[in-house]
This record gives C-alpha cells, sequence and structure tokens, in this order.
C-alpha cells in the first residue's frame, strides 16, 4: 500500500511510534496510561495505505493471554468484492510507555504494518477499553515471580467484549484475596461460633423409584422424588398422596421426600436474599439439620433396605417437583446411595514456599484418599461417586458447603505473602477449628513455630447455668495460666498469629478423647454440640439434686479442674453438704454425752435440730438462709439407727456404754475420737 491523497491531510500531529529491537515490532505510546487508552483517530493519523480504512471490516476473534501484559490476536480484514481475507495474528505487549505491537509479517517492515494499524483502528473504534479489559492490573502490580500463580483467561461477556478473568489454576488453584471468599468465611465463622445442638430424630421395593434431577435443589439441599413404577405416578402429587399401601421399608424414605418438599414450599422460600433476617437464616439451618437427619437415620437402616436412587438430567426448572414427570431411561444414572457418616473425612494440606502457601484439599474415605472424586449433582454436592454402582451421601452441611467451594477453584489455594496475616485470621484458623490440616513448613526461613514442645494441656471443664432447666458444659484445655481454648470436635492444631508469624500447637488429641468420654460417662443423657466440646444437660427439679456435686468430686480425683459459672454454693444445683464436728464426749456412770454439732455451710444445727431434718427433709433440705443443704443416703444411714436408738437431747446424743460398743464401728466413721475417749 502507498499514500492516498484522501489520507495525506492526515498525517500532521501524530506522536511519533517507536521502533523495538525485536522484528517488526513497535511501540505506539499512550495517549491516557491510566486507561491504557489510545484513540481510534490516532491510527486513523497513522494510515499511510491507499485503501480507505472505512472499506475493511473487522472480524475479530478471542484473545489469547500469554502472560499477564503479553496478548496474541487473531483477527481477519474482509473488503466487500472479489477481495481475498487478510488473516493476521499479532502480539500485544503492555508497557509502561506504550503498546507494544508486532505483527506476523514475513518481510520486514521500518513503520507499522497497515493491515495492523487497521485492526488496531477498527477494534478501538468499537472499544475504546479494549486493553483495559485486557490488563489484569492487580497482578502486574504483583512481583513478576508471582505471575505463575495465576491461570488468566478469557470471558467473553457479549458480542467482540473480551474480559480478563482469572481460572483455576491445575496447581494452584485460585489466589487469596483474589477470588471471593467471603461465604467461605461467613461459614467458618458460623460453625466456630455458634453451639449447634444435635438433634436426636427418631431391600429396595419394587413399586418405587426415587429420583434426583441433577439441576434442581432447594436452598442447596437436593430434591428426592419418589414414582410408583407401575403406573409411573409422581407420590407427592396431589392425587398420589392417596396411594397408601407401600412397604415398611419405603415409610423412611418417602416421609423424607415429604419434608424436602415442605422445606421447599415454606413461605420463606420464596424471600429473596435481602428479606431473610438472620433470625430466618438459623431457622433455615436447623429445617436443613433435621432434613439431613432424616437423610441419615434413611441410609443407617438394614443393608436390605438400601437406597438406589435415579439421578436424571431433565432440567424442567418451570415444573414444579410434586409435577416432575417420570424420567425416560436416556441420561438416567442410577446409584445405590451410602451414608458418609464419619467414614468421610476432609483434611487440609498447607505447603510453605519460599513466597507463598499452598492450601489443598484432601478428601478421605474409609482411611484412603479419595482422588479425582465427582459429585453426581451439578446443582450441589451431596452425592460424591465412588464407582459406577455407588455414591456417598455427605451427611454434613459444612463439609458439603466445603467439598462444593473447593471444587469450584480446583480444591486449592494459593496465598501470597502480603496476605498471610489476612489469611492466618480469617481463614485458616476458623478451618483448623474443625478440620485436620497437615503443615508442610520450609526447613528454613519459616513463618510456622511450633510451641507444641512448650505446653503440656490441663483439662477443666466449665459448667453454667443457662437457664431454669439447662446446665451447660464446656470442655477445655490449658496450655497456659493465659492460655485455653474450647475442645473442637475437629482438627488437630491450635494456631495464633503473632508479628508475622504463626505459631502451632498440636493438640492432645487422645487426652481430649479421654476427657470428652470421661465427662460424656458421667452425665448421661447429654446433648452435644456438633462443632465444638459443648454439651447439655437438663436438670429438671426431680433430678438428683447432689449430681453436679459428684460430677465435681468425680473431675477432682481423675485431675481435671472445674469452674462454675454463674453457680453458687448452696443453690438447689449444688446445694452443700453436710459436715458434722465433735465438740467434747463427757462420762455419767455407764453414760456417754457426745456433744457434736452439724454444718450446711455457714449453717449449724445442734444434734435436738438435726433429728427433725434427718426425718423429714431427706436428702435435699432447704436452710433458715434459704440457700440448699444435701443429705446423703449414706450420711442418712449412718445416723439413721444412732438417732433411734440414742436419747437425743438440744445439745447431744446419749448412749450407754453397752450401745457404744454396739455402734462402735458406726462411731468410728462419725469420729474416730469417740471410742477412744470413752475408753
Amino acid at each position: 500500500m502507498e499514500n492516498s491523497v484522501e489520507n495525506l491531510e492526515l498525517v500532521t500531529d501524530v506522536v511519533p511510534i517507536i521502533p523495538d529491537k525485536e522484528k517488526n515490532s513497535f511501540i505506539i505510546p499512550w495517549e491516557n496510561q491510566e486507561d491504557l487508552y489510545i484513540s481510534s483517530d490516532y491510527f486513523l493519523k497513522l494510515y499511510k495505505g491507499e485503501i480507505p480504512l472505512t472499506d475493511f471490516q473487522l472480524y475479530s476473534y478471542s484473545v489469547r493471554i500469554i502472560k499477564v501484559n503479553k496478548f496474541k490476536w487473531s483477527f481477519s480484514l474482509r473488503r466487500d468484492g472479489n477481495y481475498k481475507n487478510k488473516n493476521l495474528k499479532i502480539d500485544l505487549e503492555i508497557r509502561e510507555i506504550g503498546l507494544k505491537v508486532k505483527c506476523d509479517c514475513k518481510k520486514r517492515h521500518d513503520s507499522l504494518c497497515d493491515y495492523v494499524i487497521i485492526g488496531l483502528y477498527r477494534k478501538f473504534l468499537v472499544s475504546n477499553k479494549f486493553l483495559h479489559d485486557l490488563y489484569a492490573k492487580d497482578i502486574a502490580i504483583l512481583p513478576e515471580s508471582q505471575h505463575k500463580y495465576f491461570q488468566l483467561g478469557i470471558s467473553r461477556l457479549y458480542y467482540r467484549k473480551d474480559k480478563v478473568c482469572i481460572e483455576n489454576h491445575n496447581q494452584f488453584g485460585q489466589v487469596y484475596n483474589y477470588f471471593d471468599h467471603q461465604e467461605l468465611e461467613s461459614e467458618l465463622l458460623d460453625a466456630a461460633s455458634e453451639n449447634r445442638w444435635m438433634e436426636q430424630h427418631e431391600a429396595p421395593f419394587p413399586n418405587f423409584m426415587y429420583v434426583i434431577p441433577r439441576e434442581r435443589q432447594v436452598d442447596g439441599l437436593p430434591f428426592l422424588i419418589p414414582f410408583e413404577i407401575n403406573s409411573k405416578i409422581n407420590y407427592l402429587e396431589e392425587f398420589g398422596n392417596k396411594l397408601a399401601n407401600f412397604a415398611d421399608s419405603d415409610v423412611l424414605k418417602i416421609d423424607l421426600c415429604r419434608k424436602i418438599l415442605a422445606f421447599s414450599k415454606s413461605p420463606q422460600r420464596q424471600l429473596g436474599d435481602r428479606e431473610k433476617d438472620e433470625t430466618r437464616n438459623d431457622a433455615d439451618r436447623v429445617e436443613k439439620d433435621i432434613i439431613i437427619s432424616a437423610w441419615r437415620k434413611l441410609l443407617e437402616g438394614k443393608s436390605d433396605q438400601r437406597l438406589r436412587v435415579a439421578f436424571v438430567d431433565r432440567n424442567n426448572f418451570k415444573t414444579t417437583i410434586e409435577n416432575f414427570k417420570y424420567p425416560s431411561k436416556y441420561r438416567t444414572t442410577y446409584r445405590n446411595v451410602i451414608l458418609a457418616g464419619d467414614d468421610l473425612s476432609l483434611k487440609f494440606h498447607l505447603k510453605e514456599g519460599s513466597d507463598h502457601l499452598l492450601l489443598s484439599l484432601i478428601l478421605v474415605y474409609k482411611g484412603e484418599e479419595l482422588k479425582d472424586y465427582t459429585s453426581e449433582c451439578r446443582s450441589n454436592f451431596f452425592f460424591i461417586n465412588l464407582n459406577e454402582d455407588e455414591c456417598l451421601f455427605v451427611d454434613n452441611l459444612q463439609k458439603e458447603f466445603l467439598l462444593r467451594f473447593f471444587y469450584s477453584i480446583s480444591t486449592k489455594i494459593t496465598v501470597l505473602k502480603r496476605d498471610y496475616e489476612d489469611f492466618f485470621t480469617r481463614m485458616l484458623i476458623p478451618l483448623s477449628t474443625s478440620f485436620h490440616i497437615d503443615l508442610e513448613p520450609l526447613n528454613k526461613d519459616t513463618v510456622f513455630i511450633s510451641n507444641t514442645a512448650h505446653h503440656v494441656p490441663q483439662f477443666k471443664v466449665v459448667v453454667e447455668k443457662d437457664d431454669d432447666d439447662h446446665l451447660n458444659f464446656e470442655l477445655k484445655a490449658m496450655l497456659s495460666e493465659k492460655e485455653e481454648y474450647v475442645i473442637p470436635y475437629g482438627g488437630n492444631l491450635i494456631l495464633k498469629p503473632e508479628n508475622g508469624t504463626c505459631l502451632y500447637t498440636e493438640r492432645d488429641l487422645v487426652g481430649e478423647h479421654e476427657f470428652n468420654t470421661f465427662i460424656e460417662a458421667q452425665l448421661p443423657n447429654l446433648k452435644s454440640c456438633t462443632n465444638r466440646m459443648v454439651k447439655r444437660l437438663e436438670w429438671q427439679a426431680h433430678s438428683n439434686r447432689n449430681r453436679l456435686y459428684e460430677f465435681i468430686k468425680k473431675c477432682k480425683s481423675k485431675g481435671y479442674k472445674t469452674i462454675l459459672n454463674n453457680i453458687s454454693k448452696g443453690a438447689y444445683l449444688l446445694p452443700h453438704q453436710l459436715k458434722w464436728e465433735v465438740l467434747d464426749i463427757r462420762q455419767d456412770n455407764n453414760v456417754f454425752s457426745i456433744y457434736m454439732i452439724f454444718k450446711f455451710g455457714t449453717t449449724t444445727y445442734l444434734p435436738g435440730e438435726f433429728e427433725e431434718k434427718i426425718i423429714n427433709d431427706y436428702s435435699s433440705i432447704q436452710l433458715a438462709d434459704k440457700s440448699f443443704g444435701y443429705i446423703k443416703a449414706s450420711d442418712k444411714a449412718l445416723f439413721d439407727v444412732l438417732f433411734n436408738y440414742a436419747l437425743v437431747e438440744t445439745d447431744c446424743l446419749k448412749l450407754t456404754s453397752a450401745q457404744l460398743l454396739s455402734f462402735q464401728t458406726r462411731l468410728d466413721r462419725i469420729d474416730p475420737r469417740i471410742i477412744q475417749m470413752a475408753w
């Protein structure tokens, strides 16, 4: 091409392009460096070809990202008429001073190729943010050595609109603070902060088939739809509910189907996220736990009553679940559903590099790592394929959420050094309270400092009155006088960020388990928390009033400390224990007078007063100061006989010498000095 007369007058006021060392490479200065902007007018003035620019049509193909600031752009220039298309591939590189452009022409050029100018003119004419949308500035400002942790791709939002996006990296997953992890943090924060109490809720039948639509869900929970095979009736339909006869083995299955349907039809399900308040979200969690418990109860049944499910690919998003039609044999997969339970565990591996951390999720089933696992459903991660015939049901909402979330980012999170402290606080520590973390620190210059050797944990239980009817028992491990933690059910480490490092203490898991087992053995009917070793006990009025005292006594015998909150000695939950003191023994001929007092805390009774308590107020008694005392059955038996045979006066008990000999063993238990002083 040569200059045309039409374009000669435009070749003025053009900032010259800068030749680069590389063949056919030139740098075009920015008009606006911040926006990576070069106006289409610039290329119009730069153009020296004889064919008008307006004669060319640009057909742009997706840009391929080579590096954070380097791109390969393929496009085609076409003209009306019998002209051959011109196909080009050019390299674009964003530099501080301008845009470096290199064409793929075999012939060497002294100036920018006319076809490249036409392509850039057309591109900037359509979108003046062409380069701005391709440039990952937040990544470009990082040290170049950290660019390898990112996998950049192109998202074509709409016609001719390419935008850079961060894709999952096969090795490094996603980089912390470069993806939306707010939902993950909220889940971890909720799990770590609140007490979630475990609710106690109370082969395949040939006429029924159970179907799970892969694409359908309600608030993250999968649907389960029962079909009567012979009639192909959806049992959830209104008229289908008239079918009353089904096998006992189907009772729990139908019940679960109905529970899920009822959950989906709750009026609150129709509200938008903004309309749901915190109370409603808590109620949702309880309802979901009830449904998961129903799944668990169903799958814990006998092996000959196993659940076989048909997973179907029919979307039918506009069809209500109760009107969902019987699936065809096409695009339908059958699986036996097995309860995952405690056989399925999530672990995390944290590897330290010189300038980054790599957190990886590991899925373990019956002690073996599951690799290349997939979810049977695209809308949730409750069903994990084991083989062609079986899948696991994940009966834990937090596990399902983490599996779904981490699978979406290739199961890995890369953390840059600048974000360590934020990552420790907001993600790693909450994870460590529920899940096992394997640390792989550097041998030198590591940010992880072991604190294990300096601490031999002691265990204590904090007992707190929750309301008039309940006591909470919080199990804690003490690392020092100032450091303690509520024992989580999961995890293996205690982490603490400190001055840019992370102190870690390996927990005494054996000791924690023994402590927990001991506590549960002392207090039957405890209600356990799902996430932390916090117990709850209903304390009814007819309960053994001395139960808490006996519990504290047994803990002390095992070396476990007990701390009481909102419970004072002498309260009905912790009555004063009976104590006595022999003051004097006097002999008058053949009669021995034993002077003694009986104590409940600071309240004192003489023998004459105490006799009435033994007879009328056995066990728990209310004292004069409105506090409570307790007479154990063994103490009552000790004094009952004595008071029956002795002469009880106001301040003493009188026994004959013969009675003294007869009751010698009993009197030794009261105070050995009685016999010693009598003889």
